[in-house]
């Protein structure tokens, strides 16, 4: 999938798709709390122009999200720049977490867990613009 635009940072890359989707990539080997989900909410609204967007959210099989990050994304405050987000999951910790984001921290907008890219992006491509 073509790029149009990309912010980088040591543990993650945000870019905005040429389809209107904003991925983000965590890599490997990264511990992600507030400070870092806070820099990729403000990231998301650069790229979005300040919109709400679709969220495309991947990353590596040993990048550890801590308890605050997975808080902060479903709060208002992290959900600000967010349409709906789709979590491509790779390992079963992953998976676990995941569920238990879904089902306790609840997130305010659409949001969904898929084994691959190419579903996550039908599946935020079918959602209306003004979904919630």
């Amino acid at each position: 999938m073509e790029i149009r635009q990309r912010i980088d940072f040591s543990f993650a890359s945000v870019e905005l798709l040429v389809n209107g989707i904003v991925r983000v990539l965590f890599f490997g080997d990264q511990s992600i709390g507030v400070p870092e989900s806070r820099e990729v909410n403000n990231a998301i609204g650069r790229l979005s122009g300040g919109k709400r967007a679709r969220v495309l959210i991947m990353s590596q099989p040993d990048t550890v999200f801590e308890f605050g990050a997975r808080e902060f994304s479903s709060s208002a405050e992290g959900q600000q720049y967010t349409l709906g987000d789709a979590l491509v999951i790779n390992s079963l910790p992953h998976k676990l977490l995941v569920n238990f984001y879904l089902k306790f921290d609840k997130p305010k907008n659409p949001s969904k867990a898929f084994d691959n890219e190419a579903d996550a992006i039908a599946w935020l491509l079918s959602l209306n613009d003004s979904a919630q």
